[in-house]
């Protein structure tokens, strides 16, 4: 048995899936040609019958479970890679279940990267009535997935958690959450819609990551310590605000190109 062990954003989940089908279609085929994209690669005609798809596992970095007769394959993230199943998901799929594939993987399941492997290498040979399908394990925990993370980002939609601070950079809210899933981006973007002419920051304590919002200004993306999470890390770290200052102020000299920062499913259509 492989793993492949993929990273947990968004980019690491997708660039697993890539690797992964084309090392079973490596084990297939040997002197087979790479393929260019996941379009060609999940050819149902050509996966139909394939073993090598069955002896590979997709994990998420932690989360499994040391075996003697495993063999480990480290997924160094790649946005072409990722990019390339993003798109081939919306081609064959389309754009409903393109975001259902890709918002349940902001689930906390350990198991939610091969979860959407096995979904796809059933639904890539039927269409989008694979969905539907809710009599196979792979569809019952994908249609999961995507619902929790779903009721998670709608009841976060309320919540008071902005905190008004008044900066020299002038009016910053800052909210911190703690969510089972990872359900950030969800998020940011229906505050984005909701308040587009503040400037936020909301923070993800579990996963020590962020989204900055400044407006006119691309969303920016970032894993950082912010707040302390126990009393010897008060001590170790600057304070907060510094921190937030100095991100803002960083964002403001200096804006990216686009918005590359943000999760690939979030930017379809953008």
């Amino acid at each position: 048995m492989y793993y492949f062990i993929c990273r947990p954003s968004m980019c690491g989940i997708l660039t697993g899936i890539y690797d992964a089908w084309d090392f079973a279609l490596r084990i297939k085929n040997p002197a087979g040609a790479k393929l260019a994209d996941t379009s060609r690669k999940a050819d149902p005609e050509g996966s139909a019958g394939n073993a090598g798809h069955d002896l590979l596992r997709l994990v998420v970095d932690g989360g499994f479970r040391f075996c003697d007769y495993s063999k480990f394959i480290d997924v160094l993230p790649n946005e072409a890679k990722a990019e390339m199943v993003s798109n081939g998901i919306a081609q064959k799929l389309g754009d409903e279940l393109h975001d259902v594939c890709l918002t349940a993987m902001q689930s906390s399941a350990k198991d939610r990267v091969d979860t959407l492997y096995r979904f796809l290498l059933y639904a890539f040979g039927v269409g989008q009535q694979a969905i539907e399908h809710t009599e196979r394990p792979e569809v019952q925990r994908l249609r999961a997935y995507y619902q929790s993370v779903r009721r998670e980002g709608a009841l976060l939609y309320g919540f008071p958690g902005f905190i008004r601070h008044v900066t020299p950079l002038g009016e910053i809210y800052v909210a911190r959450i703690r969510p089972k899933n990872d359900v950030l981006d969800f998020l940011v973007l229906h505050f984005v819609n909701q308040r587009p002419q503040d400037t936020f920051l909301i923070y993800d304590e579990r996963r020590c990551t962020y989204v900055l919002h400044i407006p006119g200004l691309p969303l920016q993306r970032g894993c950082q310590k912010i707040f302390p999470g126990s009393a010897s890390e008060r001590t170790q770290l600057p304070d907060p605000m510094e921190t937030i200052l100095t991100l803002v102020d960083r964002a403001t000299a200096a804006p990216p190109d686009g918005a590359a920062n943000i999760a690939l499913h979030l930017l379809r259509g953008a």
